[in-house]
């Protein structure tokens, strides 16, 4: 039908009738969030993902001593401010999001682990950033064994 816009004159500025339309037609649709953050952290477990998210942002994620703490993605916002620093009260020049991302598992593909569910999570950040766990006596073995992920 026509509404209020259809019937506005030079002389009747706010005119209060309509007439009546028709029904409307109902379309299911399912939407999928595709973008969740900026940067995406992954890496093994205790490789320290979640401590450098609470470093760079004001997200507190959980961080314990045993593996598998992060069940779910934590998104946190990091401000940079005027002058490159992360803090204080100098003016906003822009801000990125940074998500921890459950752990990485040699067979997602496979649905192992939480697999597919993993694979969903890592899609949805525009860059991914490997986190290495430099305290081991030899940390390259994790970028071996990441290579092997990609066969």
């Amino acid at each position: 039908g026509y509404g209020n816009l259809y019937f506005l004159t030079l002389t009747n500025r706010s005119p209060k009738f309509t007439t009546r339309g028709h029904d409307g037609a109902r379309i299911p649709f399912e939407l999928k969030l595709k973008l969740v953050a900026d940067i995406g952290l992954v890496g093994f477990p205790n490789a320290g993902k979640s401590m450098l998210l609470n470093a760079l942002t004001n997200r507190r994620a959980e961080v314990a001593a045993y593996a598998f703490t992060t069940l779910n993605p934590q998104v946190g916002t990091v401000r940079v401010l005027r002058g490159g620093d992360f803090d204080g009260s100098g003016g906003e020049v822009f801000r990125f999001t940074i998500a921890d991302k459950p752990r990485l598992a040699a067979q997602a593909s496979e649905n192992v682990g939480l697999g597919h569910a993993f694979l969903r999570s890592i899609e949805r950040a525009c860059t991914l950033t490997y986190i290495v766990d430099l305290s081991g006596d030899r940390p390259w073995d994790t970028l071996n064994m990441r290579s092997g992920l990609r066969e």
